[in-house]
């Protein structure tokens, strides 16, 4: 008899539970996976602080995922690079574009450059092959990856370089200094893409947070709280 009370129990602390989820909000957002890398905490920080109970998705992925996200309208928002116009979009935030590799690592100015590189489709794969290729230094595609987790363990490796944002944060890798003979690379920038009108008060207070963190290039105030390579 005890046995069945108890599950009796369990059973009604499980149908309570599954009632109270019934009612909890979601928010889902499409993130460009190098924006996740130099962004996320720190917006995921400063919104889950203010709406706790809010279910928060990210959908991080490739280019071509977060248009079919947008397509069929599966997300909320979209944060990735502005290589194309969308109708309700605007400029997010803006960041360098750095040739990035293995800390410490040297390249021969007369050797081709070794380039690791994201899956085709993707329109930031052509761009840095190009900006080599006007400046007059050879290169070769030595890593392909369809994801950043690739593309970091093969520039960590020093399998060779890639192009992203300064700001981004790559496992035993950073932005190379001068002396290698590579050309400036353009500035790279993010938009915001709404994709389903912001009803409820917690979208408008995402896009509010959104807007107040990329003013202050997405580092907020000094807090115990916050982990410190957020912040640092």
């Amino acid at each position: 008899m005890i046995y069945v009370r108890a599950l009796e129990s369990l059973t009604e602390d499980l149908k309570k539970q599954l009632e109270s989820h019934d009612n909890i909000e979601e928010l889902t957002i499409g993130m460009a996976e190098d924006f996740c890398r130099t962004a996320l905490a720190t917006i995921l920080w400063l919104f889950v602080a203010e709406h706790p109970n809010i279910r928060v998705r990210i959908i991080s992925g490739t280019y071509s995922a977060l248009t079919e996200g947008i397509e069929k309208k599966t997300i909320d928002f979209a944060i990735m690079r502005r290589f194309g116009e969308y109708a309700d979009s605007r400029l997010l935030w803006r960041d360098n574009l750095a040739w990035i590799g293995r800390k410490n690592m040297r390249l021969s100015r007369e050797e081709p450059v070794p380039l690791v590189l994201p899956l085709p489709p993707n329109p930031g794969r052509d761009m840095p092959i190009a900006m080599l290729r006007a400046s007059g230094r050879s290169c070769f595609i030595r890593f392909e990856s369809v994801g950043l987790a690739g593309i970091e363990a093969a520039v960590q490796a020093g399998l060779g370089i890639c192009a992203g944002p300064r700001s981004m944060w790559l496992a035993g890798a950073a932005p190379l200094v001068e002396g290698h003979g590579l050309p400036d690379l353009p500035d790279v920038e993010f938009d915001l893409v709404t994709v389903k009108p912001p009803k409820k008060d917690f979208s408008k207070a995402f896009l509010q947070i959104l807007t107040a963190a990329s003013k202050s290039g997405f580092i907020p105030q000094r807090d115990p709280a916050l982990p410190a390579a957020v912040v640092s």
